[in-house]
């Protein structure tokens, strides 16, 4: 088996829209795709993930941006399961991790080396644990949100479109025990936007 069929399946992330932002009125050629997002995730967690290292804290960074780069592999086959279609069916988020779990397993499956599926299916559970590697990651997907959301509204769309996603956003970060740093970073740009 060929590594390029693994990673011929990875490329199809570049097509992949991130469905959610239709709810809120994105035209959908202006949507971000899951490759895109995955990006920027990837290098949010490396810059967020080497800053708390400098401060002092133990973080393995070469390990969560691997788990960045990972963390939505499994949409190459799901595709992006929008929270409001999770909301609206009974075990929503339980039915979209067994989905995920399937499709991780399906897609690893055509890694040639069984080390590296071995490896990278123990980081799609660790993503799912409360390890500090996994809170960066989780706050650097939720961080990305709110970035592109500022990006959204730099191109003509609301800011009340994207008010309730951003409160929950905002939520989701400091539940993580780590969202402060994320989030003062964001509060700082906000100012000096208006600076200029």
């Amino acid at each position: 088996m060929s590594i390029i069929r693994f990673i011929m399946d990875v490329c199809k992330l570049k097509n992949v829209p991130r469905s959610g932002w239709i709810v809120y009125g994105v035209q959908p050629i202006q949507t971000e795709s899951v490759a895109s997002h995955t990006f920027m995730t990837s290098f949010w967690t490396m810059i967020f993930a080497d800053m708390f290292k400098l401060e002092g804290l133990k973080v393995d960074v070469e390990k969560t941006i691997k788990m960045a780069l990972l963390h939505d592999l499994a949409e190459v086959l799901t595709f992006d399961i929008s929270k409001h279609f999770l909301e609206r069916i009974n075990e929503g988020k339980a039915l979209k991790k067994k989905i995920m779990v399937k499709a991780q397993k399906s897609i690893l499956h055509n890694l040639p080396v069984k080390e590296l599926q071995s490896n990278y299916q123990q980081m799609f559970k660790e993503f799912e644990e409360e390890s500090i590697e996994s809170k960066i990651v989780k706050a650097a997907d939720s961080f990305d949100v709110l970035i592109q959301i500022i990006d959204y509204e730099s191109k003509g769309y609301s800011k009340r479109n994207f008010e309730g996603l951003w409160q929950n956003i905002e939520k989701e970060i400091n539940s993580l025990k780590i969202g402060f740093f994320f989030l003062r970073n964001l509060k700082i740009y906000e100012k000096e936007k208006y600076e200029y």
